[in-house]
């Protein structure tokens, strides 16, 4: 399959956005014009691109769409790492990065876990407060495990680490 690094400019370049995409860059140029139009009308609830402000603000007309580079790629994985090559050289409107590598996104959600510690907190809070009874009653639920035993939902994760549990599963490999 081949993927293309492509690169969105106005007429001064002075606002550059790089993406990639495995269709021709001016049909990907037509859905990047038709979800603008959707944001703008408010049929779509969120900005997923943000060249978007820039069409916005200078007019979508101004804009052009080139190709930088094709490669001959295995999986869209492959392209997002080229596309992000040529984001880290370039200085462009893109936010978000194209291509993370496996530690890096580690790091990124540990980090969003940690910022966000506290509402999830309290979310889960808030909803065992208020659904309380249904909670009881999921937990007071009765269930087979596998190995035959019939207990309460809520005493499942005991169960799992008990030794008539533990030799079943012995058994099973």
């Amino acid at each position: 399959m081949i993927g293309r690094v492509y690169k969105i400019t106005n007429a001064a370049e002075s606002i550059v956005y790089v993406g990639s995409t495995t269709e021709s860059i001016h049909r990907r140029f037509k859905r990047h014009t038709y979800g603008f139009k959707q944001w703008q009308d408010g049929k779509a609830d969120r900005c997923h691109s943000m060249i978007y402000h820039s069409f916005l603000k200078h007019g979508i007309d101004s804009f052009k769409i080139s190709l930088i580079t094709e490669h001959e790629i295995d999986n869209p994985r492959q392209l997002h790492e080229f596309e992000q090559l040529v984001i880290d050289q370039t200085s462009c409107v893109n936010k978000n990065a194209a291509y993370r590598t496996d530690e890096q996104h580690r790091e990124m959600v540990q980090q969003h876990y940690q910022r966000n510690r506290d509402q999830r907190l309290e979310k889960v809070r808030q909803y065992s407060g208020a659904n309380k009874e249904k909670i009881k009653a999921r937990m007071s639920e009765r269930i087979e495990c596998g190995c035959g035993i019939i207990l309460s939902r809520g005493n499942l994760a005991p169960h799992r680490r008990s030794k008539q549990h533990l030799r079943w599963m012995e058994e099973q490999t």
